[in-house]
């Protein structure tokens, strides 16, 4: 006879043997290019010294000392992980916009990086990527200045990797579109990149408690919103205290407005059921600092009175600097 009625679920739970571990912040946000399944407080402070080492010896390589595409010398703190260039954090942003199939921009400084794509990034360089993609004549007298403006920039990336400069190209710089708001909404430049790491929930309702009986528990995920992006975690089964530790990140277009959080419950026969709300503010937060926020959740079903909440840790990343 079965334990729930009305409201009982087929789960299958491939998350239910992982260990998962919390890890205070650190300054790195979690970026690391070691074993990401090291889970002492040593092993931590070891992943922001293999970082680190990787980060000097990234720089160090041939043309990595100046953005590949404006030449700025400052915030190179991104790269085009598939193109094998470093970046400065406006020229990120018209790389975003060329579309993941083209160049694939993560932070040096929040994102995880794999041993594979550190090796790959290290093989390669701004010096050895720009002889082949600016090997047009051309080239020199169209590339931006690092204070020129952010249009002219988005236009000869889009040439760049268009492959307009290479051997054999065409030459010609694509038309600069102006700047406006109206450009930001259409996804090619944005105002920043936000950093979440969705860390822990605690106190949430338990929606799957049908039988009443406590054998069903809910499945937690959460998404995250801003304007036209959004994003979600991993699903972790049967939990009223679900551990994700996981890192999200959202292209931001309005800064003065918060990040939408919501907590789901997965469900498989019906739709997913609401579990509360919360906002993350943006307005305020020091620029390229990870903040820990404890979110108190509103609007949580079954006059929840546990307190429910949820945990993350919060990176602004404005593209203006």
């Amino acid at each position: 006879m079965p334990l729930s009625m009305g409201h009982s679920k087929s789960k299958v739970n491939p998350m239910r043997d992982m260990i998962i571990n919390f890890e205070p912040p650190s300054e790195l946000g979690g970026a690391s290019c070691d074993d990401l399944g090291t889970s002492s407080a040593t092993a931590g402070l070891e992943r922001v010294a293999i970082n680190d080492s990787f980060y000097e010896q990234l720089l160090g390589v041939p043309g990595n000392n100046r953005c590949a595409d404006c030449g700025s010398i400052e915030l190179l703190t991104w790269a085009s992980s598939n193109l094998g260039v470093v970046l400065c954090n406006e020229c990120v942003g018209a790389h975003r916009g060329l579309g993941v199939h083209i160049s694939q921009p993560l932070s040096l400084k929040m994102d995880v990086w794999d041993d594979g794509q550190c090796r790959h990034m290290l093989s390669l360089g701004n010096a050895a990527v720009n002889a082949i993609y600016e090997s047009h004549p051309a080239a020199a007298t169209h590339k931006p200045k690092p204070t020129d403006s952010l249009a002219l920039k988005v236009a000869w990336v889009k040439s760049k990797y268009g492959g307009s400069f290479k051997e054999g190209g065409d030459g010609v710089l694509a038309e600069a579109v102006a700047e406006s708001v109206a450009f930001s909404h259409k996804g090619q430049v944005h105002a920043g990149l936000a950093f979440v790491k969705v860390l822990r929930g605690s106190g949430l309702p338990n929606l799957d408690n049908t039988a009443r009986l406590g054998v069903d528990k809910s499945d937690p995920y959460v998404k995250l919103t801003s304007g036209r992006a959004a994003c979600q975690t991993q699903v972790v089964y049967d939990s009223m205290e679900p551990v994700w530790n996981e890192m999200l990140q959202l292209n931001i277009d309005d800064a003065s407005r918060p990040i939408s959080l919501s907590v789901w419950d997965k469900d498989f026969a019906t739709n997913d059921d609401h579990m509360g709300d919360a906002d993350i503010p943006l307005a305020g937060l020091q620029a390229g600092v990870a903040t820990l926020m404890v979110l108190p959740l509103h609007n949580v079903p079954l006059g929840n009175k546990r307190g429910a909440k949820v945990e993350v840790e919060v990176s602004w990343n404005p593209l203006d600097g």
